[in-house]
């Protein structure tokens, strides 16, 4: 694939930033219209979607760690609209179809790259810019800080046999957008900086409407 094809396409990946900001709007402005955090099916169907553009983004613009992200993201969207329907997989079931779903993913992306992580092409990186490996150290604890926040969800969710989003779901997202942020504001990947930057206030109040909850 070549660089001038990589930078067409570089806007596929703020499609997907729309979606995932999109979804924590639209969960945000059901949570105040019911006075408590609130979930439904279409915040995992927009996930889902907006994990698939992500995953096809990173894919292009051959970012391992993002893509593989994006393979557990949808999968665990998945998973919470399966335990909202009548028909639900046992744990155990649900457990192999993750595993094969990882795998699958690692090998597709390694038979057609061997790089790990690159800065993305666009129009205002140079060819082969690089950063200094610390920011990329900073980068990848806030990617597996945001990632995480789902794995948790995803082990409450199987716990309770219902889709829920708890405080620590919320805590891991507002920590791990500000250091993506701020990693992605370094590299310029501008596409990636939009994400978070559109959720911090709808994870700010769902805290705060837990913490009504609780209180009550």
């Amino acid at each position: 694939m070549t660089e001038t094809f990589r930078i067409l396409l570089y806007p596929l990946g703020l499609c997907a930033q729309v979606l995932f900001g999109g979804r924590v709007i639209y969960q945000w402005l059901l949570s105040e219209s019911h006075g408590k955090s609130y979930v439904t099916k279409g915040f995992w169907q927009l996930s889902i979607v907006g994990n698939l553009l992500l995953m096809i983004h990173a894919f292009i613009q051959l970012q391992f760690h993002l893509f593989l992200s994006q393979v557990g993201g949808a999968f665990i969207s998945w998973r919470n609209l399966n335990l909202m329907s009548e028909k639900q997989y046992s744990f155990k079931q649900t457990a192999v179809l993750l595993v094969i779903a990882l795998t699958s993913a690692t090998a597709l992306y390694w038979t057609t790259s061997t790089e790990w992580f690159r800065i993305p092409s666009s129009l205002w990186h140079k060819p082969n810019q690089s950063v200094i490996w610390y920011w990329h150290l900073l980068g990848s604890i806030g990617m597996a800080l945001f990632a995480s926040r789902f794995w948790v969800q995803w082990l409450q969710a199987e716990r309770s046999q219902s889709s829920v989003l708890s405080p620590l779901f919320f805590w891991l997202s507002g920590i791990g957008s500000m250091l993506t942020m701020a990693y992605f504001i370094h590299i310029q990947d501008f596409v990636n900086v939009s994400g978070p930057l559109l959720s911090l206030v709808p994870y700010a109040r769902n805290l705060i409407l837990l913490s009504r909850e609780k209180g009550a």
